[in-house]
């Protein structure tokens, strides 16, 4: 019987180094955790209400659906989208556009909270505003 020896990443290089290896589920495990041990450790700093709020800017599209939305825009930019495609895109975009509009609102919301500007809040929490295209 052979004993394996697991050294566990100490530096911060060495964890993300670490990080990277993750398939994507546990990516969002770890991420996911991430932010809660962080909001547990501003705890006595955060409201209910504004630990609610990060929560809900940091929720998204989910990978799959970012896949698929992209795979049929690819499809629809090369004029090779199939006519029932066409719904199934419109209806990723609205979800994609409402989570969006959900995650700017919670920003909006939690800058008044805050009672600062909500670039600097955006700034804060690493946001970045996709500007016009």
């Amino acid at each position: 019987m052979s004993s394996r020896q697991l050294i566990a990443p100490e530096r911060p290089d060495e964890i993300l180094q670490a990080i990277e290896r993750l398939d994507n589920p546990d990516l969002e495990t770890v991420a996911r955790r991430t932010l809660e041990i962080q909001a547990e450790r501003r705890a006595p700093h955060l409201s209910a209400r504004e630990t609610e709020l990060l929560s809900q800017i940091n929720t998204g599209a989910s990978d799959e659906t970012w896949e698929r939305y992209n795979n049929l825009k690819r499809k629809r930019d090369s004029g090779s989208l199939a006519t029932a495609e066409h719904q199934e895109i419109a209806d990723l975009y609205d979800v994609i556009e409402l989570l969006h509009a959900r995650r700017i609102s919670a920003v909006v919301e939690l800058a008044q909270l805050r009672k600062q500007p909500v670039e600097e809040v955006m700034d804060s929490l690493g946001l970045v505003s996709p500007g016009c295209e």
